[in-house]
């Protein structure tokens, strides 16, 4: 039932969510486009 192997790549996916997570393209995009959008 346990499968370390599938534990092992949730975990990677989950650190990759936290690593990214601020760094975030949709954010930064919005944030481009509302420069844009002043200028």
């Amino acid at each position: 039932l346990f499968n370390p192997k599938e534990s092992d790549f949730a975990r990677l996916k989950l650190g990759d969510n936290i690593k990214f997570r601020p760094i975030n393209e949709n954010e930064l995009e919005v944030g481009a486009f509302k420069d844009v959008n002043h200028n």
